[in-house]
């Protein structure tokens, strides 16, 4: 329902998933006999205890590169790591395919200091002269490197400001082979070529937006990258729609080849609407007719919003204060709180997750008329809401029991009647629901109620949800269930009452078997208006029995005969013939 919950749910799992890695199928990984293949490659032999007999195959990565599927069958296994990462330590992930669970290990690069791999580009280049942005990669060193060729030493370096810009070099038809060499280890060297000799033309392509994001304020922070060749020194100057945009935060250098580097920059904080175009003009300050310039549709940076907010649970608890739980839905925030006001007073910043609030010992005002704001983002985005507290003069409200009875006819009808409640502190009616039905708005003088007509064929599970018609959460409810109402004949009791005789005469009834004997029997004879009026238990076992009824009067009478799970029901006429 809401999007923090629900990212909140998921970062739970995974977090819980992890913390299980003692399920995995890896256990104790160990890795021997590190050997470096070359710069700074190298291999070694991996093994590890298989604690699930399940896990038939593993996947490896190094420094979150994946490298290989391998199959256990293979244990213990050469792992081959040619990912370059820079570190004298790589971290190693085994994991296990059947449950994504996995194991870490650390290994340390057997390779000496190496360096390897140079990457130059050409800047700066006119008739005379030349640099180049030199760049490579290097493990094991110190802090620093020097670099030179035949009568020209070019300086010393740091590591750390690769790339870096190395020269002037003469613009003449020949090839340089510059020498670099760690200052602290003589054997940690490599020799390149440069080639010299013409410049390409100052030339700015591929602007393109990477990334973007809305920052607090719902502005765009933005980076774009772009590709160079042979620019001048002095930079870049960025014009966004027109308008010189100050920024010398060029990142993120990459050489491409010889003649070519992309870079990165950020726009930060720019205030742009959804409908507008951005147009990014790039001119390199040195040499002016050389610029690249794109348009580019706006992003909105949609602002956060906060949905219909629920008051529900309104509860009483004196005469002068109530609970009640806040709740809303909300979309787009950037942050995980928000801020309640209640009736214009700040009340406190709560984290989403909090939802639903529960609000405690709210005093009730004079017009028992509250407000309640919610607040996402610093303000960015609101909502508010009037609601009523609970009417709380009936504060502590009871309907805590009821007592009833059921009447039935001939007819296959019976009631249900509520002949009193037990009440206290409550208001002048109540409603009754239940059973699929809405009963109406009765007073509680008007007791007793009758509820029904109901067919004794249709086996209904009552229940009677009592309501105060003024107070919330004072109800009381009753479950009947199903009524075993004596009219009310089955299948079963129509096939027994084949194999019975019953009749009467002027004063007495006669039941009658072949078959079948008495067995815990009982006879009940109702009036016409449903009440009982004789009854009495043949002897067990026997097959026959006559009863004198002397006291009833001349008339038609209901006769309920039941013996063991069965029953019949039969009209009877008890006097003169």
């Amino acid at each position: 329902m809401k999007s923090i919950k629900y990212f909140l749910s998921l970062l739970i799992s995974v977090m819980l998933s992890f913390g299980l890695t003692a399920q995995c199928g890896i256990v104790n990984p160990e890795a021997k006999d590190a050997n470096c293949i070359e710069n700074a490659s190298y291999e070694f032999k991996l093994n590890f205890t298989i604690s699930d007999g399940a896990l038939d195959s593993f996947d490896v990565f190094a420094n979150d590169v994946f490298l290989r599927r391998y199959s256990v069958s293979q244990l213990p296994v050469t792992v081959t790591n040619d990912v370059y990462s820079g570190f004298d330590e790589d971290t190693f992930k085994l994991v296990d395919i059947n449950t994504d669970c996995y194991e870490e290990l650390i290994v340390s690069n057997p390779c000496d200091c190496v360096l390897f791999d140079p990457k130059y580009s050409k800047i700066s280049c006119n008739e005379d002269s030349f640099y180049i942005l030199l760049d490579f990669k290097h493990l094991k060193n110190s802090d620093t490197f020097e670099i030179g060729y035949i009568d020209k030493y070019l300086g010393k370096y740091l590591y750390e400001n690769l790339p870096v810009k190395i020269g002037p070099f003469h613009n003449i038809d020949t090839v340089y082979a510059p020498y670099i060499e760690d200052l602290d280890d003589i054997f940690c060297d490599f020799q390149f070529k440069i080639n010299s000799g013409g410049c390409p033309e100052c030339e700015i392509s591929n602007l393109k937006l990477d990334t973007f994001e809305c920052n607090d304020d719902y502005n765009k922070d933005m980076v774009f990258s772009f590709e160079h060749k042979n620019s001048g020194n002095q930079g870049f100057e960025i014009y966004v729609n027109g308008e010189k945009y100050a920024t010398n935060d060029f990142k993120n250098t990459e050489i491409i080849d010889t003649s070519t580097i992309r870079e990165k920059f950020e726009l930060n904080a720019v205030q742009i609407e959804c409908e507008d175009t951005i147009h990014i003009r790039l001119v390199d300050v040195q040499n002016p007719d050389c610029f690249f310039e794109n348009d580019f549709t706006s992003f909105c940076c949609e602002l956060c919003e906060v949905g219909a907010i629920d008051i529900r649970d309104r509860e009483c608890k004196s005469d002068s204060t109530f609970n009640f739980i806040v709740d809303f839905d909300y979309a787009k925030n950037r942050k995980d709180s928000f801020s309640l006001t209640l009736d214009n007073d700040y009340i406190a910043n709560y984290s989403l997750a909090e939802l639903p609030l529960q609000i405690e010992n709210y005093p009730i005002s004079e017009e028992r008329t509250h407000s309640v704001s919610i607040c996402l983002d610093g303000g960015k985005c609101c909502n508010d809401v009037e609601f009523d507290s609970p009417d709380c003069d009936y504060f502590d409200c009871n309907i805590s029991g009821a007592l009833y009875s059921v009447t039935y006819d001939s007819m296959g009808l019976y009631w249900f009647n509520i002949n009193e409640l037990v009440y206290n502190n409550t208001s002048d009616s109540f409603s009754i629901v239940g059973n699929g039905r809405n009963y109406g708005v009765f007073n509680y003088n008007d007791l007793p109620i009758e509820l029904g007509s109901y067919n004794c064929s249709d086996s209904l599970n009552l229940e009677y949800i009592f309501k105060d018609n003024v107070v919330e959460n004072c109800e009381y409810v009753i479950g009947p269930g199903v009524i075993d109402c004596p009219f009310k004949v089955g299948t079963e009791e129509e096939d027994i009452s084949e194999k019975w005789s019953i009749y009467s005469d002027a004063k007495s009834i006669y039941v009658y078997s072949k078959e079948l004997v008495f067995d815990n029997a009982s006879i009940e004879i109702y009036d016409m208006l449903g009440a009982v009026v004789y009854r009495y238990t043949p002897e067990n076992g026997k097959h026959f029995s006559r009863q004198t009824l002397s006291s009833l009067n001349t008339g038609m009478y209901i006769l309920y005969f039941k013996n063991n799970k069965s029953k019949i029901v039969k009209k009877i006429y008890v006097g003169v013939q």
